[in-house]
């Protein structure tokens, strides 16, 4: 409760970067304790916020998508998905460290379920930049995702690697 008072206090600062990381944090501990509806307000805020540079809306805009799909708001799911995708694209390879930095969050808030489609998609990326070492790190936090996951976890993952799969079309995978 501290923290998310704290975090909350943080957003009244007159700095865009760190209300939209302060933001995307409630979001988070919002995500945690199971209120999605209260985490997508808080990753749509954060993702909507005016940045200096795109990549900082990028991991909100990839959350507000998974929570979007978690509400079953699949239409709007998929647009964050859309937006996330275009500067994911720009750069693959700092698009890798993006998906990775939110799927070790997700881990890390024991959602192992919405990490390890994460890491799928940051391999994609580290294998559009062709950067075969990313590529194997990432296929070992695959590995730790995976054995977080238990078999209640797993009836979110079809619907969710349909709608994260958009953030590296398969049509630009095979461009690079």
């Amino acid at each position: 409760r501290h923290l998310a008072r704290a975090l909350h206090l943080a957003t009244l600062v007159d700095d865009v970067g760190s209300e939209c990381k302060a933001m995307r944090r409630l979001g988070m501990l919002a995500l945690q304790s199971g209120d999605v509806a209260r985490a997508l307000k808080l990753f749509t805020t954060s993702a909507d916020q005016p940045t200096t540079r795109a990549d900082d809306s990028v991991p909100s805009m990839v959350l507000a998508a998974i929570a979007s799909s978690l509400a079953g708001d699949a239409t709007a799911a998929a647009t964050w998905v859309g937006k996330a995708s275009e500067h994911l694209m720009d750069d693959p390879a700092s698009g890798s460290n993006i998906l990775e930095r939110v799927g070790t969050a997700l881990l890390a808030i024991d959602r192992p379920e919405l990490a390890i489609e994460l890491f799928d998609e940051a391999m994609e990326c580290a294998m559009m930049a062709k950067d075969d070492d990313r590529y194997e790190t990432l296929s070992t936090r695959m590995v730790q995702a995976e054995m977080a996951l238990d078999d209640s976890e797993r009836e979110n993952i079809p619907v969710l690697r349909r709608l994260l799969d958009g953030l590296t079309p398969a049509e630009r995978v095979q461009q690079r």
